[in-house]
C-alpha cells in the first residue's frame, strides 16, 4: 500500500520554511501527494511546551489536524531526535516510513550534546542566547550552494533558537519505536555539519535499513530539492 502522504520535521536554526523548495518540487512532479511541514513550539508562532515531549505532542497534533492517512516521515538534523517519537505517537499503522536526512541520532540513553565535543557544545550554548552569525551559517550550512540559494538558506535562518536546550539536552529514548517501521537514511556527502562518517554512526543508532547519498552539504532541501524529491517519491 502506498504512502498518503510526507510530513517534514525541521531541524536546529530553522522552521518548516524550509521544506518549500523540496515540497515544491514534490508537488510539481506527484500533485496528488499530500504535503505538510510542522513547526515545532516556539517556530512562526507556535505557542507550547519546548521540552521533547512538548515538541512530540505539538507535531503529532498537528498531523492529526491534517487529516492525512499514512505517512513517510522525514526529519533533518536536529530532528534526529524528535522523529522516533513522533513514529512512537502515531504508530506503525501510520508510519510506513522514517527518513532521516543528516540527523543527529545519539545513542539511547544518551543526548545530542553527549555526541560532540566540548568545544562544539560550548558554541552550540552559546548559539542557545544569540542568533547565529552568518558567516558561520554560510560555512557550515551553505557549502556548494548556489548564490541564491545561499541567500534563501540565510535568509530562512531563525534569529534564534528557543526550542534547542529542551531537545539536546534530553536524553534519547527509542524504546517505543515500532521496530516494523522501515528506516532509510538520506547521506549528506559534502556537510560540514555532520560528515559522512558521523552520520554513518547516527545511521546505525537509528537501525536503518538503507543509506541513500546526496551530493549536498547539510541542507540538501534547499541545495537540491529535485534530487530529495526524487529520493522521498521513490520511497512512497
Amino acid at each position: 500500500m502506498s504512502a498518503d502522504g510526507i510530513v517534514f520535521v525541521h531541524g536546529g536554526k530553522y522552521d518548516s520554511r524550509y521544506w518549500q523548495p523540496t515540497m515544491d518540487a514534490i508537488a510539481e512532479r506527484e500533485p496528488s501527494v499530500h504535503l505538510l511541514a510542522v513547526d515545532l513550539p516556539g517556530r512562526r508562532g507556535m505557542i507550547g511546551d519546548m521540552s521533547m515531549s512538548g515538541c512530540v505532542n505539538s507535531a503529532v497534533a498537528q498531523v492529526q489536524q491534517a487529516d492525512m492517512g499514512s505517512i513517510v516521515l522525514v526529519g533533518h538534523s536536529l530532528a534526529g531526535v524528535t522523529m522516533p517519537g513522533i513514529a512512537s505517537e502515531l504508530g506503525a499503522e501510520r508510519v510506513r516510513r522514517i527518513v532521516a536526512v543528516s540527523c543527529c541520532v545519539p545513542p539511547q540513553g544518551k543526548t545530542t550534546a553527549d555526541t560532540v565535543s566540548w568545544s562544539t557544545r560550548l558554541v552550540a550554548r552559546l548559539l542557545e542566547r544569540v542568533p547565529m552569525p552568518k558567516w558561520l551559517a554560510r560555512q557550515i550550512f551553505c557549502n556548494g550552494m548556489s548564490a541564491e540559494q545561499t541567500e534563501l538558506s540565510l535568509r530562512l535562518l531563525v534569529p534564534n533558537a528557543p526550542d534547542t536546550p529542551g531537545l539536546t539536552r534530553a536524553p534519547a529514548d527509542r524504546s517505543a519505536l515500532p521496530p516494523d517501521i522501515p528506516r532509510t537514511w538520506v547521506l549528506t556527502l559534502r556537510d560540514r555539519t555532520l560528515p559522512p562518517r558521523v552520520q554513518l554512526r547516527f545511521a546505525a543508532n537509528l537501525n536503518v535499513s538503507e543509506i541513500v547519498p546526496i551530493d549536498t552539504g547539510h541542507n540538501p532541501m534547499i541545495a537540491d530539492p529535485q534530487g530529495l524529491a526524487e529520493i522521498l517519491l521513490a520511497r512512497l
